[in-house]
């Protein structure tokens, strides 16, 4: 039997017997003997009886977010440690403000530099994407699953550049497409897109996010 609800680890834990419900945090865990797929936030199927109000409305698989990464190749982070006096996110009412976000990996920056005198435009995209995985990691610190995640409201990003730099919005689509690549219509989002002689730790791109976001 389900334990009951605990917290909501977003990913499944691997167990003795199998891969356990990571969902809904079961204190036991209901395991799937083998047929459990890691990329799947948990073992929908068995959970659907031992939480009723877990509907087969709720994604699964490839619909869920972390079936979207999976099939794009990519994984969330380990959470960012802030850098100065302030948290990752903040929760008000339906909306959650993500602190801005710098392309963070394993503790280390993927690029530094400016654009595109030192560090490209395709890099600049590719450090955008890693800034929305680890926006997406800071959410589940005021949220216990993405897929509660309504909608993306705005996204603020900035660019190191000069000033005979006029790509910007090149460089936020990288965080724009993927966003539209996770949750389709709802990932639509009105966003500022500017340029920066410097930011933090002398990366080229740092963005800040809204969501709004459901119980």
């Amino acid at each position: 039997m389900c334990g009951g609800l605990d917290r909501s680890d977003s990913l499944p834990q691997k167990g003795v017997g199998g891969w356990v419900c990571g969902r809904f945090g079961c204190k036991e865990g209901l395991r799937s003997q083998g047929t459990m797929d890691p990329t799947h936030f948990c073992c929908i199927q068995p959970c659907m009886n031992a939480h009723p109000s877990f509907t087969a409305a709720a994604p699964t698989g490839l619909d869920s977010i972390a079936g979207k990464l999976a099939a794009l190749g990519l994984s969330l982070p380990d959470p960012v440690k802030p850098i100065g006096n302030y948290i990752p996110a903040k929760r008000v009412g339906e909306l959650v403000f993500v602190s801005g976000q710098i392309p963070m990996r394993a503790g280390q920056p993927i690029a530094l530099g400016t654009v595109p005198t030192q560090v490209s435009v395709d890099v600049a995209r590719a450090c955008a994407e890693q800034c929305v995985l680890n926006a997406l990691t800071a959410v589940l610190t005021v949220i216990s699953d993405l897929e509660k995640i309504v909608s993306v409201v705005r996204i603020g990003v900035f660019v190191a550049s000069g000033p005979e730099f006029t790509d910007h919005p090149k460089v936020a689509d990288g965080a724009s497409e993927l966003l539209g690549k996770l949750f389709g219509e709802a990932g639509r989002h009105v966003r500022a897109a500017v340029g920066a002689p410097g930011l933090p730790r002398g990366v080229p791109v740092e963005i800040e996010f809204t969501f709004q976001v459901r119980d």
